[in-house]
């Protein structure tokens, strides 16, 4: 599943936790191609003026976060490593059930390749995902 979260620097200067959305949606935004930030400032139903810096990579959106240049969102396993090592900090958590998931598929002719069954028990092993019977 893909759960969406909000994370910065922990040394940008933001409110207090817990934080709503609408809060979170007043502080500089970095957006990544996906545009999850145009989404949710739609759902809230005030797309005033907001502070959007673009990027066509969540990577750099994310290292931008990193520097302290504003927010990024992005899926939790995208930025689980950097927030248990102390280089972003989560702000605000997605409370919608997830929307998204993650496949991974493959021809049967290539089925049997050890580079594939590689791949498939690594994506498996990365995220706790069941084996699948056709594997």
């Amino acid at each position: 599943d893909i759960r969406l979260v909000a994370v910065c620097s922990p040394d940008f200067p933001r409110p207090g936790w817990p934080m709503g959305l609408e809060t979170l949606l007043t502080l500089p935004l970095l957006q990544d191609a996906h545009r999850r930030w145009d989404q949710l400032i739609r759902e809230t139903g005030r797309p005033g003026a907001r502070t959007l810096l673009n990027f066509d990579r969540a990577a750099l959106a994310l290292d931008a976060a990193i520097g302290g240049h504003g927010v990024a969102i992005a899926p939790s396993y995208m930025v689980e490593h950097d927030i248990l090592a102390g280089r972003l900090a989560e702000i605000w958590v997605d409370p919608e059930p997830p929307r998204g998931q993650l496949f991974v598929s493959w021809s049967r002719d290539h089925a049997g390749q050890a580079q594939v069954r590689r791949i498939v028990d690594w994506v498996i092993g990365e995220f706790a995902a069941e084996r699948p019977a056709t594997a």
